[in-house]
């Protein structure tokens, strides 16, 4: 077996909602990946972290505080992913956006 083969992906999810419900399975389908922390401030959310037995926080600002995963995916509405990405971007922890990033990134790095 080589290193990369195990090697166990940490990845956390920023909004619950129906992309990032997607994200989740795709997450726990994958033997490469774990899911290490779900962002999403609504009830549904914690009670998902809870059946799977992950951590939960209600906010991203939180998350960024007391954990640090390999990597995120933010899956928030599109008219927050610039303020999002920020966040990441000065912590320098590396994240992928559901969508639209090229337009973000055009914004972020002027």
């Amino acid at each position: 077996m080589t290193i990369l083969k195990s090697l166990i992906i940490k990845i956390a999810v920023i909004g619950a909602g129906l992309a990032g419900k997607q994200h989740i399975n795709t997450i726990l389908k994958n033997k490469n990946c774990e899911l290490g922390l779900i962002v999403d401030p609504s009830q549904e959310a914690y009670e998902i972290s809870r059946k799977l037995n992950i951590q939960y926080f209600s906010s991203i600002q939180s998350a960024l505080d007391k954990a640090k995963p390999d990597g995120t995916i933010i899956c928030t509405p599109n008219s927050d992913h610039k303020e999002h990405a920020e966040l990441f971007l000065n912590k320098k922890y590396r994240f992928l956006l559901k969508n639209h990033y090229h337009q973000i990134l055009k914004v972020l790095w002027k």
